[in-house]
């Protein structure tokens, strides 16, 4: 069966879901999940809705139909075939159980995904992911080069055209002008990197909440964070970070 994925962010305003939902069951689509979060503190709504349309709706005239919906309330949004597989990058640094985790699951199918690459500030994995078949970078990063690793990190994601950036492991604090670039598609699988109050002001509890379900159904249980659009469930790692990890 054919599914749609609709993902809506957008200040919070009554009627929006009265809204996406007639729009939806006027084009003869059926609901078949729903998930939505509102954050009180920022005003900002999330919604995400797996929807099946009549065999004879293709996604572009979905998209036309829903355009007056979305210029209506003011929304940021994005619709996409259920079937088509998230393109991911993974960023690590020394700690590779998050990283090896998701190398399994993806290469059984249980993540529904492609690996563009694993990117890194250290050489630690890169003999791992050569040997999936997996494009490795090495991206060394110190406080004086911090900016210029990120500029060369930005362009490696869009030459690849990631939907998806997961920082696992990654021990690093990103900055803010790369969280907000990618603010709809990171996803972090620790909750090391959100500990420090600096890491705080970069990673918000408004996107920490909103990972939980952002992404329903597409995989059963990875990472989080950041308006993550993968999972259901979060992991909560006990090991805590080392200089050495960093």
């Amino acid at each position: 069966m054919t599914q749609f994925i609709l993902k809506i962010t957008c200040v919070d305003r009554p009627g929006i879901v009265a809204g996406v939902a007639h729009c939806i069951a006027g084009q003869g689509g059926n609901i078949i999940e729903s998930a939505q979060y509102s954050d009180e503190a920022t005003g900002v709504f999330f919604m995400r809705i797996a929807f099946a349309p009549p065999p004879d709706l293709g996604i572009d005239a979905m998209r036309t139909a829903f355009a007056p919906v979305a210029e209506r309330f003011g929304l940021d949004w994005q619709i996409h075939d259920a079937a088509r597989k998230m393109r991911a990058a993974i960023m690590v640094s020394n700690g590779g159980h998050c990283l090896n985790d998701l190398l399994y699951r993806t290469a059984t199918g249980r993540l529904p995904m492609d690996i563009t690459s694993v990117i890194s500030n250290h050489k630690t994995w890169q003999r791992r992911v050569e040997h999936e078949g997996i494009t490795y970078h090495h991206l060394p990063v110190t406080p004086e080069t911090k900016m210029s690793q990120e500029a060369a990190l930005v362009a490696i994601l869009e030459e690849q055209q990631v939907d998806l950036l997961i920082l696992a492991r990654y021990m690093q604090v990103l900055s803010n002008d790369l969280c907000s670039k990618y603010r709809a598609g990171l996803s972090t699988s620790t909750t090391a990197s959100c500990r420090a109050s600096k890491a705080q002001n970069h990673i918000t509890a408004r996107t920490r909440a909103a990972s939980k379900w952002w992404a329903q159904p597409r995989i059963t249980s990875p990472p989080t964070s950041m308006k993550a659009r993968l999972s259901r469930r979060t992991y909560r790692w006990s090991i805590m970070p080392t200089a050495s990890m960093i």
